[in-house]
């Protein structure tokens, strides 16, 4: 069977020839338009996939996709499982509440799961016109891209369904606050596992596992003394089996993605209680800040609610006292003294950044995501 390296635009899919692919033996790699150029993009090209990856059954497809290595990752789907994922959702009471008008606006890319079966497989589903420009009643966005528009006072869609990170507090209460009819459907899940849980943010309540998907979760090793925070494990009818990784030597490496008993590792930490999962952020993203356990996405979520007109990036450094949080901002844009003052009414004092470093460009990885550990050796 043939692999397609497919850079995945709009016009891609909305021609039937995504669809037409996969009933014609071909297993497209949909890799994300932003990649053209890039060195994802080179990693690719230069690095030959393994031939047991040549031998996907029809109606497959891979999704590339990087996480905080910066290397590319290809997570295995098929259509089969897409499918019912769909089905899932359709049978979900609250669906048709959050699809009002005949269109829907996707502002996420297709070559995204969240994009693929939000953004076009429900939209089909239901008999709704997708469209890539405002003005529906419908958006299919992320949680980031949501509060940029909000700090550049742009009127949100009536129905907003996000995902991609947790959707911070402060922007719930600004949000409920400046657009009382607006209305927020969160998505919880990954490019490996699928949709896993939903929440409405603007309650700010925790997270709703479906039927179909088991939580459990265990201590993290580094933390086993304490077990208020504990990471979760997954089991879903929708976890991809496999993927392939490419490590730091070039070599593409089949990795399995449940343990034994069928769970996948998230890396995720927070507190499952019959009230639903609170997702406290990233695992590799939680440090102890004098003996507190500290979320930096948390923190970078706080930061990120404040009406501030630049970005502003969160990171952990080594000081004599120990680990202390540190945040980055482009040199010119910031004001460090009134930057704090807004902080200190949102975050504890133990989550209070302890320095301050200015950059004439934020390092990033091949991806395009934030390079922590160079921010952290400058």
């Amino acid at each position: 069977m043939a692999i397609l390296f497919r850079f995945a635009h709009n016009e891609y899919f909305l021609s039937g020839q995504f669809l037409s692919d996969l009933r014609l033996g071909v297993n497209p790699l949909l890799v994300d338009p932003k990649w053209e150029g890039t060195n994802l993009q080179k990693q690719l090209e230069r690095n030959p996939l393994p031939e047991n990856f040549k031998g996907a059954e029809t109606n497959s497809f891979y999704l590339a996709t990087s996480g905080s290595s910066g290397l590319p990752k290809l997570v295995h789907k098929n259509l089969a499982l897409i499918e019912s994922e769909v089905e899932s959702w359709l049978h979900w009471p609250g669906l048709k509440d959050h699809f009002p008008g005949p269109a829907v606006s996707v502002r996420v890319p297709f070559c995204h799961l969240y994009g693929l079966i939000w953004g076009f497989f429900l939209p089909r589903a239901l008999g709704k016109s997708i469209v890539f420009h405002d003005g529906s009643d419908t958006a299919i966005t992320t949680a980031y891209s949501l509060q940029s528009d909000l700090r550049k006072s742009l009127p949100p869609a009536p129905v907003n369904i996000v995902s991609g990170m947790k959707f911070p507090t402060a922007l719930s209460r600004k949000l409920r606050s400046d657009h009382p009819g607006a209305k927020v459907l969160e998505i919880y899940g990954s490019t490996e596992t699928g949709a896993m849980a939903q929440r409405d943010p603007l309650r700010q309540n925790r997270f709703q596992s479906f039927t179909s998907v088991t939580f459990q979760t265990e201590p993290s090793v580094q933390d086993e003394s304490e077990g208020l925070e504990t990471e979760l494990l997954v089991k879903s009818p929708f976890i991809s089996e496999f993927c392939f990784s490419l490590d730091k030597t070039n070599i593409w490496r089949k990795e399995n993605l449940k343990n034994m008993d069928g769970f996948f590792q998230t890396n995720d930490m927070g507190n499952l209680t019959e009230n639903g999962w609170y997702h406290l952020g990233r695992k590799d993203r939680i440090v102890k800040i004098k003996g507190k356990r500290v979320s930096l996405d948390s923190v970078q979520s706080e930061i990120d609610s404040l009406d501030l007109e630049f970005p502003v990036l969160v990171f952990v450094y080594e000081s004599e006292n120990g680990d202390q949080i540190a945040i980055a901002a482009e040199k010119n844009q910031t004001n460090e003294t009134n930057l704090l003052e807004k902080l200190r009414f949102v975050l504890p004092e133990s989550h209070i950044p302890k320095k301050f470093l200015w950059v004439e460009k934020f390092p990033l990885l091949p991806n395009g995501k934030p390079d922590y550990k160079r921010l952290a050796n400058i």
